[in-house]
């Protein structure tokens, strides 16, 4: 079975019109990021995981909260 250029054509078009629909339901849907730290937010490598969420806020790409000096038992 062959299709024309125009069949072809139409379900190129088809299918970037499914993509582009179904990307922007996903890009409305902000993904949620708790975190929970056993140190300060001020440690090193927890500053620099924090700062990039909330960069990451910033650009509206997530929702983040975050709770610090937890224990481990808790």
């Amino acid at each position: 079975m062959s299709f024309s250029r125009r069949q072809s054509l139409a379900a190129a078009v088809a299918a970037a019109a499914l993509a582009s629909f179904s990307l922007s339901a996903v890009a409305q849907t902000k993904i949620k990021v708790a975190a929970i730290y056993t140190v300060p937010v001020e440690q090193q490598w927890v500053s620099r995981i924090d700062k990039a969420l909330k960069a990451a806020v910033a650009r509206g790409d997530i929702e983040y909260v975050f709770s610090e000096n937890v224990t481990n038992a808790d």
